[in-house]
């Protein structure tokens, strides 16, 4: 690389070796966020010349274009990257400012109540014909797992003997946060991984085969599909137009947790979540919490 690395160089480098922006649903997203850096200031610009008053006018013409808080965000977030990994690899010599984010309008996790998550599980199999997408809705509404820990999630790691799904049991196979956790399993989910892991190769996929590209490739986008059928076209009416996705499972888990007394710290492991801040969010008090703290409420 040339003694004065350009933006373009960078990019391409950490696009080509950096694992969360090489593989998976992150390499989409990275090459979205750090793309309007190269439409705004081309491959050619560069890297020591990326600094906060720059970043800021680049920030307020995404603006001007439309764009969230929460997009100018990861927009920052994108490049920050590209700096900071090249720095590590021994790329370029270069102090990484510190660029300044943008408040996020706070929105509401959308999330499912045991009832919905009940009639999508019963649409998806009597509507659709689709058990393989019962299956894994389920199992999202009661581990908390995310769409990626899922598709990833292997026979080996389903554990009858502790009675455990682990989530994250070598450096291969992390989280998001790159951390390790164990879930228990809960009863409803007991006959269902038994059918899919009995007899099956310890590194078989235990939801990842069903849901294939053209190319034969394990696919969130094919899932999202899937789901945003069932959702958005029958009996179930929760629009993904107003905010419900297969993500909002995960939040139905953290949910369901607080309103049943769960403490925050048991929901803070079983999320995987690095910061309490985090799960807090799931805290805040459910139409369901608040008749069952009245109901509660000594007289």
């Amino acid at each position: 690389m040339a003694k004065q690395p350009t933006w373009g160089e960078c990019l391409h480098y950490t696009l080509k070796y950096k694992d969360t922006w090489r593989n998976g649903g992150g390499r989409k997203s990275a090459i979205t966020y750090s793309g309007y850096f190269t439409d705004f200031q081309g491959d050619s610009f560069p890297v020591t010349r990326i600094t906060p008053p720059l970043m800021t006018r680049l920030c307020v013409e995404l603006e001007t274009q439309g764009r969230t808080n929460a997009t100018i965000n990861r927009f920052i977030s994108a490049v920050s990257t590209v700096l900071k990994f090249c720095v590590d690899e021994q790329l370029i010599k270069l102090d990484v400012p510190r660029f300044q984010r943008r408040r996020e309008a706070e929105t509401m996790r959308k999330w499912f109540t045991k009832d919905q998550v009940k009639l999508i599980c019963k649409e998806a199999e009597e509507t659709w014909q689709r058990e393989d997408l019962s299956d894994i809705v389920l199992f999202a509404a009661l581990t908390g797992m995310r769409q990626g820990e899922i598709l990833k999630l292997q026979v080996k790691n389903v554990d009858f003997i502790t009675n455990n799904v682990h989530v994250g049991t070598k450096p291969t196979d992390t989280t998001k946060n790159g951390t390790y956790r164990a879930i228990p399993i809960h009863p409803e989910l007991e006959h269902m991984l038994v059918n899919r892991t009995t007899d099956a190769h310890p590194n078989s996929l235990v939801f990842g085969n069903d849901w294939k590209n053209k190319n034969g490739s394990p696919d969130k986008d094919v899932l999202l599909r899937a789901f945003k059928n069932v959702i958005n076209n029958s009996r179930v009416s929760l629009r993904s137009e107003e905010g419900y996705c297969f993500h909002s499972l995960r939040h139905s888990f953290g949910t369901w947790h607080f309103a049943s007394g769960s403490k925050p710290r048991q929901v803070m492991d079983l999320m995987g979540h690095k910061n309490i801040v985090t799960t807090l969010i799931y805290g805040k008090a459910t139409d369901e919490g608040k008749r069952e703290a009245i109901n509660n409420l000594a007289y």
